[in-house]
């Protein structure tokens, strides 16, 4: 990649435009960049870097502060590169993100990050990743190998010379993709642990089996199931005396199952009989309650006969009753014409009641109409003059509004010429303001301005101090989770301490349940073999062998436990076995989850915390993070500081705009100010002039000083008869209005009054002909209610509803008496053949003796009881073991296999990770980029033989200087004068630079010869030659020079010494603006 044109727009120190036309220096040999401290030079890389990859080339310069703080606000910040790669020519422009003003307006406005990509055939790209990666494709390299091979920043001289292996594994990872190297060591570091936790359960599976076997004490093989439990035993030996344990249980599993069904023959017969035995009890039962029902139901039917006979002597009361009814029912028609008449009699008198209110109503409204249209007669009289009177005050009204309006006139110019001379005061006084803002903003500026200079690099301190305490801010977290898992292993620790004493406390409880239920259950068996011998005699079989001679016959025992404690007890002891297996896991996770955290915890003190002893983990943690407390505490100070700077910075920036702003304001605002005051006074002259001739008019040449107190009093002494006035045209109004709703309304009122007459008339000659009609009416209602029993229909219907439910309720009662009577008498029936049907049943049936035939069942039972016990118990002693059993044969076959593979794995992880014990500590990464290394080491060494004259050799340390820390990268310095090998930590300043230089450039020679055949046509190499002696400078320059013209390559350093400026010819020379106006860039190529 060579370099054609550098253009620069508001880039850093370089406030406006800056072209560089780069192909000018040629196409190999030295070049130098030459100028002022601080003036710009190594933003010519930065440019480059940030052009290509969007990055700068030093890493404590950030692409954000690139914008430069001398540019003129609408001068765009970006950089234009023309570069040429295999005889192809691209052009790529890239600006950052920054503050800009804005298009309209005085706002800030931000541009975002932009790209454009010309590629040889003309296509454009402008999307940021694809650029990126297109360069990337380009160049075949990315911005870490790039700054790596092309560019050598600034102070990163010494970063990889004195490297430990860890730092300088880091550094070949990305530059030699040795990831894959990395990745299989934690491939192999993971497998193996997973290898190990696989093996560690299975031991714990085989312990858990172990445990869980059923073996009892009294068992033939007790005693050697015991060594096994005490892990005295083999797996195979384990899996061989389980078998021979199941294959005695099955046994003796087998000939309980025979007995138990000789006593289930037995039982079946017996339940036979007991089950007829009871059916004769139930027959005898329900035929005594048969009987007793007889005899009930006897009494009950005397009982309803009496009922029938008083029901049948209600009867004739019933009868007259019916005859009762139909009389009253042959009366009602005469009740309704009563009711008809009688309803028509009171609707006649309440319309003459109403007439005869009608009547006074009308007499009493013509009396008041009379009296009314005599007053509105005499009213009438009085306003036949109104007209004339309101017609004159209407003359009176317009000469006074004349008036008025004059008055008013005078007193809008005098209101006027007041206000002008207000605002004119305004304006002076808004002028001298403008004047004193003026002077202060002035001052103000000028502070600012002065403070605005000493906080200008406030930026960059606030980056290094934001670099370094997130640097900090990494350690205590890394330190804090350190502190943290250290705490949870305390917790773990703990919790499995309490997880065994729950386990040990669950088997100590569970070997006691079952040790009192094998002595219960040995109690309840010996109790219930002599309870059988007790009614056992010689020749009778034996209910639970079959057997009929008994020499040993069984003794009663004097407590027999109940058959429900032997099952509680049963049962307590299963859940304590339940609980014991569920400790025995709970523990044995523990254990697992603690011996993964102390690995965990070990591995993060290894890398943390220098490897420190793990019992002394805690000290050291303690250590480190009270040092790094303080280191905090001093880079949030620092930062904070920063902060407080750059934020007053840009406090002054913004001020000072605002302020440049505000002062071109109060310029125009000075100006606007005069022009009012004078405009002012000479409206304020021409109103006064005006006001002047109209007083003399209307108030008889009144003087100006007394003009507001005469007009005021005129004024109000003309509205006060102006209203006046009004307030009679009101009046005047209202009666002429009166006067003609008068002239209408008393012809209508003398008509209304001679109509309401004759209605009177007409009202008292028809209520005397509804009088005479009425009376006759009332006579011939009182003929027809003579001889009826009640006084209307109404009445009668309740009687006659009264007198039928009576009947009703008699005839009923009958009825219900007699179903009653023939229901007891078929009940009773029934009941006799129920009787006569048993008691031929019972007459049938054998005679059965219940209580032998029960105690005879209850004994074998109890027998077949005690064998189902421990049938269950032996059962499950069998199902569990198994299980178990089977578990153990399926473990002993991948616990071999597993063994040898987590052998096999284990060790490869070890050598692959460098933790083979004894040995150095030399990663498979490491290892393979040792012979990358190697390779640099020999190409720097052809430099740094030249540049040391033969001194100095840089070589790969072979041993480690322990065997605790990572190494394989180290790198010592072959002193030829004395035959010596040291450490290069040990190099002076001017050797250490010249090492680094070498080491360097055999790193670009090998990156670019390993990457692919990358060729690049030009090196950059900033600063570090002023520790080089005389001597040592000039070896160099050879070393460059020869580097430059063998390898066709264009090589630039950037550097302050005088012998370098006489002896490069092709300087780039930056110069510094002297009166604060950025930088200015040039090119020289001749002597």
């Amino acid at each position: 990649m060579r370099p054609i044109k550098l253009t620069m727009s508001a880039f850093g120190p370089y406030a406006g435009k800056s072209e560089l036309e780069l192909d000018k220096l040629g196409q190999n040999g030295l070049y130098l960049i030459t100028g002022d401290t601080g003036a710009g030079k190594t933003t010519l890389f930065d440019a480059i870097t940030f052009a290509l990859y969007g990055e700068t080339s030093g890493r404590n310069r950030n692409a954000t502060m690139l914008r430069s703080k001398y540019a003129d606000p609408k001068t765009p910040t970006y950089v234009e590169l023309v570069f040429c790669y295999r005889d192809q020519q691209y052009t790529i422009r890239r600006n950052p993100t920054y503050e800009r003003r804005a298009l309209r307006g005085d706002k800030m406005t931000q541009e975002n990050a932009g790209v454009e990509l010309t590629m040889p055939d003309g296509r454009v790209l402008t999307r940021i990743k694809q650029v990126n990666d297109e360069i990337q494709a380009i160049l075949g390299l990315d911005y870490e190998q790039f700054t790596q091979i092309a560019m050598i920043a600034q102070g990163d001289f010494r970063e990889l010379l004195q490297a430990k292996t860890d730092k300088r594994r880091e550094i070949f990872r990305y530059i030699f993709q040795t990831e894959r190297y990395q990745q299989l060591q934690g491939l192999l570091f993971k497998r193996a642990k997973e290898l190990a936790d696989r093996y560690r359960n299975v031991e714990n599976a085989v312990k858990q089996c172990v445990r869980s076997v059923r073996c009892a004490e009294d068992h033939p093989m007790a005693l050697e199931w015991e060594a096994v439990r005490a892990e005295q035993r083999s797996l195979s030996q384990t899996i061989e005396l389980l078998t021979q344990i199941i294959q005695t249980d099955s046994d003796k599993q087998q000939g309980r199952k025979e007995q138990k069904d000789i006593l289930d023959k037995r039982l079946r017969e017996l339940e036979a009989l007991i089950e007829k035995a009871e059916q004769i009890a139930q027959w005898n039962r329900e035929l005594a309650h048969l009987k007793e029902q007889k005899m009930q139901s006897a009494q009950q039917l005397e009982a309803l006969d009496e009922r029938v006979r008083q029901a049948q002597d209600e009867m004739p009361r019933a009868e007259a009753l019916g005859k009762q009814i139909a009389l009253e029912q042959e009366q009602l028609p005469r009740y309704a014409e009563i009711d008809a008449r009688a309803g028509q009699l009171v609707r006649e008198q309440e319309a003459l009641q109403a007439d005869q209110k009608t009547l006074e109503g009308k007499q009493k409204t013509l009396e008041t109409d009379s009296q009314t249209l005599e007053e509105l007669k005499k009213q009438l009289d009085a306003l036949k003059n109104v007209q004339t009177e309101w017609q004159q005050l209407e003359h009176e009204r317009e000469q006074i509004a004349q008036r008025l309006d004059s008055l008013r006139t005078l007193q809008e110019k005098w209101n006027g010429c007041q206000a002008l001379e207000e605002q004119t005061k305004q304006a002076e006084q808004q002028l001298a303001q403008a004047q004193q803002a003026w002077d202060e903003l002035t001052e103000r500026l000028t502070r600012d301005r002065a403070a605005l200079a000493e906080v200008q690099d406030a930026g960059e301190r606030l980056v290094r101090g934001q670099s370094a305490l997130e640097h900090l801010q990494r350690r205590q977290a890394e330190l804090e989770q350190i502190g943290r898992k250290h705490q949870d292993y305390i917790a773990l620790l703990d919790k499995l301490h309490i997880a065994q004493q729950n386990f040990v406390c669950k088997r100590d409880a569970y070997e006691q349940k079952q040790h009192a239920f094998n002595a219960l259950n040995r109690a309840f068996l010996s109790g219930q073999a002599g309870l059988l011998a007790k009614d056992l005699a010689e020749g009778m079989p034996c209910p639970v062998c079959g057997a009929t001679t008994h020499p040993h016959l069984a003794s009663l025992a004097d407590e027999v436990p109940s058959e429900q404690a032997l099952e509680q007890a049963k049962q307590q002891a299963e859940r304590a076995l339940t609980a014991e297996r569920e400790a025995s896991a709970a523990a044995s996770a523990v254990r697992a989850t603690v011996d993964r955290a102390k690995e965990e915890l070990q591995a993060l003190s290894q890398e943390l915390l220098d490897g420190k002893p793990f019992d002394a983990l805690e000290d050291c943690l303690t250590a480190a993070q009270n040092v790094l407390e303080t280191e905090l505490l001093q880079a949030k100070q620092a930062v904070q500081q920063a902060k407080e700077a750059a934020e007053h910075r840009d406090t002054l920036t913004e001020q000072i705009k605002a302020q440049e702003t505000r002062q071109q304001a109060l310029q125009k605002q000075l100006q606007d100010r005069r022009d009012a005051v004078t405009s002012g006074n000479e409206r304020l002259h021409t109103a006064r002039e005006s006001v002047r001739e109209l007083a003399e008019k209307l108030l008889d040449g009144c003087p100006m000083e007394a003009l507001s107190e005469r007009l005021t009093e005129q004024t109000a002494l003309v509205n006060q008869h102006a209203e006046q006035c009004r307030q009679a045209m009101q009046r005047k109004h209202a009666e002429c209005e009166r006067k003609q709703h008068l002239e209408t309304e008393i012809p209508q009122r003398e008509q209304a009054c001679r109509t309401l007459e004759q209605e009177i008339g007409a009202c008292k000659v028809e209520q005397a002909s509804r009088t005479t009609a009425l009376a006759e009416r009332q006579a011939q209602l009182a003929t027809l209610r003579q001889g009826l029993r009640y006084p209307d229909s109404q009445t009668a219907e309740r009687a006659i509803a009264q007198m039928e439910g009576e009947k009703q309720t008699i005839e009923r009662a009958l009825a219900e008496a007699q179903d009653r009577l023939t229901q007891k008498q078929q009940e009773i029936s029934k009941t006799d053949g129920q009787i006569q049907t048993l008691s031929g049943q019972i007459a049938s049936s054998p005679e059965i003796v219940r209580e032998k035939i029960t105690a005879e069942y209850e004994k074998i039972e109890q027998g077949k009881v005690r064998l189902q016990t421990e049938n269950e118990e032996l059962a499950a002693a069998l199902a569990v073991n198994q299980d178990n059993l089977a578990q153990l044969r399926q473990i002993g076959q991948d616990q071999s296999a597993l063994e040898e593979k987590l052998k096999m794995v284990r060790s490869l992880a070890n050598t692959a990770n460098g933790e083979v014990t004894g040995k150095e500590k030399i990663m498979l990464e490491t290892y393979a980029q040792a012979t990358y290394f190697d390779r640099v080491v020999e190409r720097a060494n052809i430099r740094f033989r030249v540049m040391s004259d033969g001194q100095y050799e840089l070589v790969r340390r072979q041993e480690a200087g322990n065997l605790r820390s990572q190494s394989g990268l180290d790198m010592n310095v072959i002193d030829h004068y004395n035959g010596t090998s040291r450490d290069v930590a040990s190099l002076s300043g001017g050797e250490a630079f010249m090492a680094s230089l070498s080491l360097a450039l055999g790193l670009s020679d090998e990156i670019q010869e390993s990457a692919g055949g990358i060729k690049l046509d030009t090196m950059f190499v900033d600063e570090g030659f002023g520790t080089l002696s005389e001597d040592a400078l000039q070896q160099a320059l050879a070393a460059l020079q020869d580097l430059s013209e063998d390898g066709q390559r264009l090589v630039g350093i950037i550097s302050h010494v005088p012998e370098l400026k006489a002896r490069i010819t092709r300087q780039v020379v930056v110069t510094k603006d002297k009166m604060g106006g950025g930088s200015r860039v040039s090119i020289r190529t001749e002597e």
